[in-house]
């Protein structure tokens, strides 16, 4: 049984990351080359948020109960695309392009939390 849920578990995975527009958009934004499509990337959280808004107003107006997951669905991809577009092109260019920490941490002196910046 164990067994059977991990597969599962692992074909639902394969076939969110291989099929779902956010994800495949997010992955292309891991790469090298992507990292510069990071801020633009985060525009396309806009048109999330206006169906997220256009769902609820739906609901309120005595709408469907299941547009309540759709509503979720839209809040959790505009989250996604904003926290990734914004924070990871950031950590990643001064650790990938320079083989390091970002030269901003090191001359303002922040130390962070798994210390990986180092005190000069």
């Amino acid at each position: 049984m164990l067994r059977l849920l991990w597969a599962a578990s692992v074909h639902t995975r394969y076939f969110l990351r291989r099929c779902m527009p956010t994800n495949i958009l997010l992955d292309a934004i891991r790469t090298r080359h992507g990292l510069r499509w990071g801020i633009p990337a985060m525009l396309l959280a806009a048109p999330y948020l206006l169906a997220a808004s256009i769902c609820t107003n739906l609901i309120a107006d005595g709408g469907p109960g299941w547009l309540n997951l759709l509503v979720l669905l839209f809040c959790w991809n505009s989250l996604k695309i904003l926290i990734m577009g914004w924070g990871y092109p950031q950590v990643s260019d001064g650790w990938i392009g320079s083989g390091g920490p970002c030269q901003g941490c090191r001359v303002l002196g922040f130390e962070l939390d798994w210390g990986l910046v180092a005190d000069r």
